[in-house]
């Protein structure tokens, strides 16, 4: 047991001191240095950034060499002055000053001399939320409920690049088995650079569309024996746009009100007979003359 102990110990040693020497020889390690930007443009954002790493080959005291991974140190580029479309910058190697601190050199670099900035319009859009379901069941049961997404709409922001194609935003799927949770999630955009005001809507019985509409030349019914003018009526009517859309001149009956004296010259009331679900606003005219009337 007394020698296991020491042939670990020895071993340890053994490693510290090779570690030792690794540390303070001199290296060469091919690494790359990620690009990072500074002081991006509000109304502008980097699309694209090539290339997106420095590839370089450095060469130093191996103590060092792993002191600078660890720091995970990034080339930077400033921004401020870039304009929309392709934006070429200078590879300044001298920016690296962490590689001059630690006594590092760079003994190879890549072939690229510049990096190519693409910097896009930043917009906004309204675009509809398309509700989706699970199954038939469940469409159909949302549709047949009259029930709908508010907002209809969201805002979304983006690279026009990105969005300008965007035409929707799905949901996840709606469930009928889960009726008790009164609110859609969105899918999220595929990319980081494009975001929304909502990504949640809730679930609503949709209030029916209120229409108005102009019906024209209801005959005005009358007793043969009377003549009138005018003997047909125009309307105004309001009402669901499922009842309106559909209604036709046949669906109302005009009558003059007979319950008063008819004497020829007389003005007489036009009344008018509604459909269910139909609102009268308006009538032209609302009387009629008694041109004549047979004894």
């Amino acid at each position: 047991m007394k020698n296991f102990w020491i042939m670990i110990i020895a071993f340890l040693l053994a490693l510290t001191i090779w570690v030792e020497i690794k540390l303070a020889k001199v290296q060469r390690l091919n690494i790359k240095v990620p690009v990072a930007i500074t002081n991006s443009p509000t109304a502008l954002i980097p699309l694209s950034i090539e290339p997106g790493y420095l590839d370089l080959t450095i060469e130093g005291k191996g103590r060092e060499i792993l002191l600078y991974n660890l720091e995970k140190n990034s080339y930077y580029i400033d921004l401020k002055d870039t304009h929309f479309g392709n934006n070429y910058k200078p590879i300044n190697y001298e920016e690296l000053k962490n590689l001059a601190d630690k006594n590092l050199k760079i003994v190879h670099k890549a072939p690229s001399k510049e990096i190519i900035i693409y910097m896009d319009i930043m917009i906004s859009k309204l675009v509809p939320v398309k509700p989706t379901f699970v199954d038939d069941e469940s469409r159909i049961y949302f549709i047949e409920n009259s029930l709908a997404v508010l907002p209809e709409n969201i805002q979304v922001k983006g690279p026009k690049t990105l969005i300008k194609d965007i035409c929707e935003i799905a949901s996840l799927p709606y469930n009928i088995k889960k009726q008790d949770n009164l609110t859609l999630n969105l899918i999220h955009p595929s990319n980081t650079l494009i975001t929304y005001d909502k990504y949640t809507v809730d679930i609503k019985k949709r209030e029916p569309k209120i229409i108005q509409k102009t019906i024209s030349v209801i005959p005005i019914l009358s007793d043969k024996s009377i003549e009138i003018f005018p003997n047909s009526v125009s309307i105004k009517i309001s009402g669901e746009e499922k009842i309106l859309q559909n209604i036709q001149p046949e669906d109302f009956i005009a009558e003059i009100d007979t319950s008063v004296s008819l004497e020829i010259d007389s003005l007489v009331a036009v009344q008018i007979y509604l459909p269910d679900g139909v609102e009268l606003i308006a009538q032209t005219p609302t009387y009629v003359r008694i041109k004549n009337v047979q004894r």
